[in-house]
């Protein structure tokens, strides 16, 4: 590293007259997620403090343009206080319920790297996929968590109400229904899995409203929205 820099490969700017060189490189150069990012600005930080390193500044870009909770989140992961698991679903939810898709999804995306059978992250990135506009990713990602864990509801109601704004009402039923037999044979409420901070939303009724119009679907729409209503009243 100590050799890269003095070679000046790593691209610098200037501060008070000064040459800078920053580490690590611009956050937005590779599909990184944002906890991997901010643990390495951490360790350059660190890393920075010590020689052969000491002469060499750097600057926490990450870490600085991120609001306490994130870096909360970071700073307990670098202190091994949570598994990096956790600080992605954590970081991950955060970025959803604040509308920043793209990082929840480049998230999801990386805790799918390692763990490819979590039925949960596949579910919770259907959705942010569904909230882009991306239709085909989140129905491949809704079916891969009922692929993981068909026991499990919730994927089976989006995946229904993307199914009918495809005019595909047969499967549509077919997944609502399941869902509801799913809920009936429980006694207790569907809890997500206990690692996750947050449970997901119940399911909503507007994608029926948004369905292509035709004699089959107004017929079909009644029946739709009894067994979601339903699967409602059974879930709270």
């Amino acid at each position: 590293m100590k050799k890269i820099l003095d070679l000046h490969l790593v691209p610098g700017l200037t501060l008070n007259g000064e040459a800078v060189r920053l580490l690590p490189f611009q956050m937005d150069s590779l599909s990184i997620c944002w906890l991997d990012l901010a643990f390495a600005d951490i360790a350059t930080r660190n890393l920075t403090k010590h020689w052969p390193f000491e002469s060499y500044k750097s600057r926490t870009f990450v870490i600085e343009a991120a609001d306490s909770t994130l870096q909360n989140i970071a700073f307990d992961l670098y202190s091994s206080k949570i598994p990096w698991s956790e600080g992605c679903l954590r970081s991950a939810m955060y970025f959803q319920q604040h509308g920043r898709f793209r990082d929840a999804a480049t998230t999801y995306e990386a805790l799918l790297e390692e763990y490819p059978t979590n039925y949960y992250s596949h579910y919770l990135l259907g959705f942010v996929y569904k909230e882009m506009g991306k239709f085909s990713n989140a129905i491949e990602h809704y079916s891969a968590a009922i692929t993981y864990n068909s026991q499990y509801p919730y994927p089976r109601i989006d995946l229904g109400l993307l199914e009918i704004n495809k005019g595909r009402i047969d499967d549509a039923i077919e997944n609502f229904v399941a869902a509801l037999r799913l809920v009936r044979g429980r006694n207790s409420r569907m809890k997500p899995p206990q690692s996750i901070m947050d449970s997901p939303r119940l399911p909503q009724t507007r994608g029926i409203s948004s369905a292509p119009k035709s004699t089959s679907i107004h017929r079909c729409r009644s029946r739709l929205s009894i067994s979601l209503h339903s699967f409602c009243e059974i879930n709270s």
